[in-house]
C-alpha cells in the first residue's frame, strides 16, 4: 500500500504560504564599507507595457525558476513595482567592487535582461542611475 495523504480540495485552497526563515529581531546598524570593499548601485526605472502585468509576473517567475539573470557580482537583486507612478517597475542592483564584472560584461547582462522582458516592459522609457553605496546596512 502507497504512503499517500489526502487533503481535501478547500483545505488547499485556504493555504497561505507563511514567510520562510526567523523574523528579526535586531535591526542591522548602518554600515560604511572600507575601501576595499566598496559597493555600488544601478537603480533601473522602466514602465510596464500597457495590460502586461500579469504577463511581467509570469515571466518573472520563470526568470526566478531556471536561475536566470542573476547580474554575476551582484549582492542585492531586486525587481520592485512603483506606486508613484503606477506601471513601472524599479530594478536594483547592487554590485561589490571587489567582484563588481567590467562595464562591457554588466552592459551584455542587462542587455540579455532587457531582451528576455523586451515584450512586457518598454525599455525605450528606461532611466539608468549609477553610484557608490555611501551607507548600507
Amino acid at each position: 500500500m502507497a504512503d499517500v495523504i489526502a487533503i481535501p480540495e478547500e483545505e488547499l485552497r485556504k493555504f497561505k504560504r507563511e514567510p520562510s526563515g526567523r523574523p528579526r529581531k535586531i535591526t542591522p546598524l548602518w554600515r560604511i564599507s572600507s575601501g576595499d570593499n566598496e559597493q555600488f548601485m544601478t537603480v533601473i526605472l522602466v514602465q510596464e507595457r500597457v495590460d502586461q502585468h500579469e504577463a511581467l509576473l509570469r515571466r518573472l517567475e520563470v526568470i526566478r525558476q531556471r536561475k536566470e539573470h542573476l547580474f554575476s557580482g551582484t549582492v542585492i537583486r531586486y525587481l520592485a513595482e512603483s506606486s508613484e507612478p503606477p506601471g513601472q517597475a524599479v530594478l536594483v542592483l547592487v554590485w561589490r567592487g571587489t567582484v563588481m564584472p567590467d562595464d562591457t560584461t554588466r552592459e551584455q547582462a542587462l542587455k540579455a535582461f532587457r531582451l528576455a522582458l523586451g515584450d512586457v516592459l518598454d525599455w525605450n522609457t528606461a532611466q539608468y542611475k549609477n553610484g557608490q553605496v555611501l551607507m548600507h546596512t
